[in-house]
């Protein structure tokens, strides 16, 4: 369970999602191992977009928006052998579905109004790095940050209305882990 906190682009801020996954690692303390899961996401933002007006001229306007995602991923981890206190780090690649609604209303010279929405799929890869406190001998609690790079922008828009190539999925998740072994 965590809060992811979108990377902006120049014409629109994707703002934050709730997120919430399920993740499996095969890796024993003290040494590299397998890991996969999948992380899901949905948030509420207001923000100002970049929009061209009728006489094409950039001028920006408030809006909001609602986004969902869903993110599937296979990477390597490492976990530290230091006793029931055990900090790891992880790579790997990420496969990323997100759709997003949007509007955006009453601001600038011309009173600009618009809503539309809009969906696509990147890739892109993850590092992130944690820490686990064993609890007893199958469960742990832990603290992750995750960070997702180099995934290409999705246009969740009507390309003729806004500034921008799209939203890039990169973001910066901190998760509470809750692990179960077995």
């Amino acid at each position: 369970i965590g809060e992811s906190n979108e990377v902006n682009t120049e014409w629109y801020s994707r703002g934050g999602e709730s997120s919430y996954g399920l993740s499996y690692h095969n890796c024993q303390p003290g040494s590299v191992g397998i890991e996969f899961g999948i992380i899901q996401g949905n948030g509420d933002s207001d923000q100002t977009f970049s929009i061209l007006n009728p006489v094409f001229e950039l001028e920006t306007v408030p809006g909001s928006s609602h986004t969902e995602s869903s993110e599937k991923y296979i990477g390597v981890l490492y976990v530290a052998d230091t006793g029931s206190i055990r900090p790891y780090v992880g790579a790997g690649f990420t496969w990323i579905e997100a759709e997003a609604d949007y509007s955006y209303a009453g601001g600038g010279t011309y009173n600009l109004t618009g809503d539309g929405s809009g969906s696509g799929k990147t890739k892109g890869y993850y590092l992130h790095t944690g820490v686990n406190l064993v609890l007893d001998g199958n469960m742990t609690l832990g603290l992750d940050y995750r960070m997702v790079m180099g995934t290409e922008d999705i246009a969740f828009y009507d390309a003729g209305d806004f500034v921008g190539d799209g939203a890039g999925m990169d973001s910066n998740t901190f998760s509470i882990i809750l692990g179960f072994g077995f």
